[in-house]
């Protein structure tokens, strides 16, 4: 099943993103701790999967009942910039 997701206009995204911000992380300290905000805010489990690259080729992918980020093993270890 393929999602829609809907187009945005930059300028509206700046808007939700500064919304979200202003909730999560209202310090606007850099860097933000977007793991800290990801498991203890929105109560998201950040779950590593060996592959997931190489086999989907995606980094990651949030399951459908919206529990769980999954993040290939590989980037969520030694690349950890690329998720920040």
């Amino acid at each position: 099943m393929a999602i829609a997701a809907p187009y945005l206009p930059y300028e509206k995204l700046r808007i939700v993103a500064t919304n979200f911000l202003s909730q999560h992380h209202s310090s606007g300290e850099i860097p933000i701790p977007i793991e800290k905000i990801v498991e203890f805010k929105l109560q998201l489990d950040i779950v590593p999967v060996p592959g997931l690259q190489d086999e989907f080729d995606v980094d990651a992918f949030l399951t459908n009942d919206l529990t769980e980020i999954r993040v290939d093993q590989f980037i969520l270890q030694e690349r950890e910039s690329r998720l920040h």
